[in-house]
């Protein structure tokens, strides 16, 4: 298998460069190699523009498998050092166009906005980069802010006439990735900047419907007084600004969907039943998960002088049970991706394989379960994951994969061991083995409840209607 990036692109000293501490190493490299292409010197001299050594030395910075430039590989570095390490490149020695277009045909804008640079987006949309260039996705850099929730990105691209309306390809506008992904405050500077967000995209989704999906609550509440305010039954221009605030805070009557405990309401006179809570850890006061059946069946058996309810009430849909820690270890989950994703070479285990584009067309005939750090977001995202353990042998995946395909002593072979003893070294210091303990403890508790259950558990009886008042 051949590397994501070609061998010469890796090997060309401004590249390598890029892997030390701080610019200076950046500028001996373009005072050394590329000295007489400054702005000023390329202004004195028009004709170096139309030179081909000009021409070769711009396009040795270009690598030809992903055509990505060092634009596109400054996350490791300061934001400070990234504006700064820009402004050689396109200012000062103008090596690189601010709208060159990757293999994606994504700007270095996309990088900034996903990695939430104000001021390095900032500098190229003040350079002539485009922040309403679509991709082949159709997605633009908003759309990646939006996702990552960087609100003051988003702010400072809107300032430079990004456009909030923009669709990819499923009809989606980029409120749909912040309700998604719970992005409050994100959601909030797209809809004050007069974002569609009644917009149905091409299977008549909703924003709010992703929202309700994922359990999103506050974003939930946001869209839902939105439809309620006055302004949403009179005509508004889509670039009107909206005070979000203030129908969040106004929204706190009626019937919206509130955090409390939600209820089945009461019928045949009998009393309400609530959705029971249980705290599994003594330790973690805070630490309250939504009751499962065999918990419900426990605490009735258990408790039926306070269990009045009607037994045969419909029980609430598991994929609506929420457990706060599962939504712990993904937030942690996340954040170590996004190490991984940063360290030397990390960058080539973010996306799945290509067979086609990275001329490897035997790969999945030697890897039988491909797998990447993106797919794992996804995963996650999606609330695939509801084990520690499920997401740790994701990622220890996609480092077998690396050692089953390529030889030991291949560049991508040793990434894939650097990153592997990062991964581990952030499992370590990070705790992450807690999480899984907790698992198993919880599972125990599970377990020992299902026993008493089905060692304690009579043939239901007619229950007679209780009496309960409506308070």
């Amino acid at each position: 298998m051949t590397t994501v990036y070609a061998e010469s692109y890796l090997n060309s000293p401004l590249v390598q460069a890029l892997g030390a501490e701080g610019i200076d190493a950046v500028r001996e490299v373009l005072e050394r190699d590329f000295g007489d292409y400054t702005a000023a010197n390329l202004e004195s001299k028009p004709e170096l523009l139309e030179s081909e050594e000009y021409a070769n030395k711009r396009q040795s910075l270009v690598d030809p498998n992903t055509r990505i430039t060092p634009l596109c590989q400054l996350s490791r570095k300061s934001q400070e050092d990234a504006c700064e390490i820009a402004k050689l490149l396109i200012q000062e020695y103008k090596l690189i166009d601010a709208n060159h277009l990757d293999l994606m045909g994504q700007t270095a804008l996309f990088y900034g906005a996903r990695d939430g640079w104000s001021n390095f987006c900032e500098f190229l949309a003040q350079n002539g980069c485009d922040p309403n260039h679509q991709d082949r996705l159709g997605q633009t850099c908003l759309f990646y802010a939006s996702r990552e929730g960087h609100h003051e990105t988003l702010e400072t691209l809107i300032s430079y006439n990004a456009d909030v309306n923009l669709l990819d390809t499923n009809k989606q506008n980029c409120l749909f990735y912040a309700a998604r992904d719970g992005r409050l405050e994100a959601a909030k500077v797209l809809i004050k900047h007069g974002i569609n967000y009644n917009l149905k995209d091409a299977q008549r989704r909703q924003a709010i419907t992703f929202a309700k999906l994922k359990n999103q609550t506050e974003i939930v509440n946001l869209l839902k007084s939105l439809s309620k305010s006055p302004s949403h039954t009179q005509k508004r221009s889509l670039s009107e600004r909206l005070d979000v605030n203030g129908l969040l805070n106004s929204s706190s009557g009626g019937d919206e969907i509130k955090s409390g405990v939600p209820v089945i309401p009461k019928e045949n006179g009998k009393a309400r039943k609530y959705r029971l809570q249980f705290r599994p850890f003594s330790d973690e006061a805070n630490l309250w998960i939504d009751a499962p059946l065999v918990k419900i069946r426990e605490f009735e058996i258990r408790f039926p002088e306070l269990a009045t309810w009607d037994r045969n009430a419909p029980f609430a849909p598991v994929a609506t049970l929420r457990n706060p820690l599962i939504k712990q270890w993904h937030q942690v989950g996340l954040s170590i991706l996004g190490m991984l994703v940063k360290q030397e070479g990390g960058y080539v285990f973010e996306r799945p394989v290509d067979p086609k584009r990275q001329n490897c067309p035997d790969y999945f005939d030697i890897v039988e379960k491909p797998m990447s750090f993106s797919c794992i977001k996804g995963k996650i995202r999606r609330n695939s994951y509801t084990h520690p353990q499920e997401f740790i042998d994701d990622v220890q995946l996609v480092f077998d994969n690396c050692f089953k395909y390529n030889k030991p002593e291949t560049w991508i072979a040793q990434v894939g061991r650097n990153v592997e003893a990062f991964f581990k070294k952030q499992l370590q210091e990070l705790g992450f083995d807690a999480y899984i303990q907790k698992h198993q403890l919880l599972d125990q508790l599970l377990e020992k409840a299902k026993i008493y259950v089905e060692s304690n558990d009579a043939p239901a009886k007619e229950e007679p209607a209780a009496v309960s008042n409506d308070n």
